[in-house]
This record gives C-alpha cells, sequence and structure tokens, in this order.
C-alpha cells in the first residue's frame, strides 16, 4: 500500500472508533508513542548503513583507481581475464551505489497529524479518553508507513551489500590474476621458441 492508502485506512480506524467510558486510555497513547519513536529510530539505523554502504562504495572505487594509475605508470596493460573481472566489478558496484541511494532517502517519511487535527479530535471527542485513543490510532498511520518504508529499504541495503562484496571480489581476482600471470613461469613452448629465436639472433 502506498502512504495515502495507509493513512486513509488507520484515519478512518480513528474515526471510527468508539471510546468505552469510564476507561484509561493515556497508556495507549504513550505505547503510540513509543512505537512511532522505535520505528523512526530504526528508520534512521537503515539510513545510516546506507550511508556507510556508500562510503565503502567510494573507497572501493578510489583503490581500483589507484590501481589502475599505478598499472598505467607501469606500463602493464591488463589482459583479457583482468578486463572482464575489472568490468564486472564496475557493473556490481554500481548496481551497489544505485541501491544504496534508494536506501539513503532521509527526506522520504510519513510526519503525524498536525495539531489543528489534533485540537479537532478533542472537540470531536466526548472526554480526554476518547480523544486519546482515537488520536493512537490515527497516529499508527504514519508509524505504520515508516515500518512498510524500513522493510523495504531493508532490502535495497541486502542487495546493495551483496553486489558490493561480490564487487570487492571481482577486484582482488582481477588483482591476482595479474600478478599470477605475471609470476608464473612461460610454458615449455614458449621457452623454446624464445630459445630458437635467441639462437637465430645469435647465428645472425
Amino acid at each position: 500500500m502506498d502512504i495515502r492508502q495507509i493513512q486513509d485506512h488507520w484515519h478512518n480506524k480513528a474515526n471510527d472508533y468508539v471510546a468505552k467510558p469510564d476507561k484509561e486510555y493515556r497508556w495507549v497513547w504513550d505505547y503510540a508513542r513509543f512505537r512511532f519513536e522505535f520505528t523512526f529510530n530504526n528508520g534512521r539505523r537503515v539510513e545510516e548503513k546506507a550511508l556507510a554502504l556508500l562510503k565503502f562504495i567510494i573507497a572501493v572505487a578510489a583503490g581500483s583507481w589507484t590501481v589502475f594509475e599505478f598499472l598505467a605508470a607501469h606500463n602493464s596493460s591488463p589482459s583479457g581475464s583482468e578486463q572482464w573481472f575489472f568490468v564486472e566489478a564496475i557493473i556490481f558496484l554500481f548496481v551497489a551505489a544505485v541501491y544504496a541511494l534508494k536506501a539513503y532517502q532521509p527526506l522520504q517519511h510519513s510526519v503525524p497529524l498536525t495539531e489543528e487535527v489534533a485540537l479537532q479530535a478533542v472537540d470531536d471527542r466526548p472526554n480526554e479518553q476518547a480523544a486519546l485513543a482515537g488520536f493512537s490510532l490515527a497516529l499508527a498511520a504514519a508509524t505504520e508507513w515508516e515500518s512498510e518504508l524500513n522493510t523495504k529499504r531493508g532490502g535495497y541495503i541486502q542487495i546493495g551489500v551483496v553486489s558490493a562484496v561480490i564487487a570487492g571480489l571481482l577486484f582482488i581476482l582481477a588483482l591476482s590474476w595479474g600478478v599470477f600471470q605475471k609470476k608464473s613461469p612461460p610454458s615449455p613452448v614458449q621457452a623454446g621458441q624464445s630459445v630458437q629465436v635467441s639462437q637465430g639472433a645469435a647465428k645472425g
């Protein structure tokens, strides 16, 4: 459900609810505030994780750029396999950045109702307890929307983290592959060819 549907659902519940006389509803209002603050604190933690993921992605990208500059300075061009690893790593890093940005949206929140609505709730209810009961249900609209948003953002962060880890592993594989290729001894065929070239050069 989108935010409008959630608001309409809970506002209708608040309007239709009839408080029972001689019942204490203040603790329900305190609990509604607790749920609201708890959910919004979770939302802030999700945004902090998304920001940390963005910082990790930037660090990986900066480290990769440093490696590229080092290879270019030493006239070491990557092989076909290295290039494939690098390209795949960049793709996964881009995917991670997209989902981290989708998760980090500090302005996308549902705020509680205004004071004017609260005053109207008091005017329309027979007593304070009835107003607290109805307005507790109205506050649930913002809480439920924030909870649904947190769930969605949590999924985005999971995708982003997995993509970032895969990108990091691909970068490591590319570098390891390049080091292995440069340190591995030439094959017998290549060694024989180089010996023949050296003998031909000596005869000439």
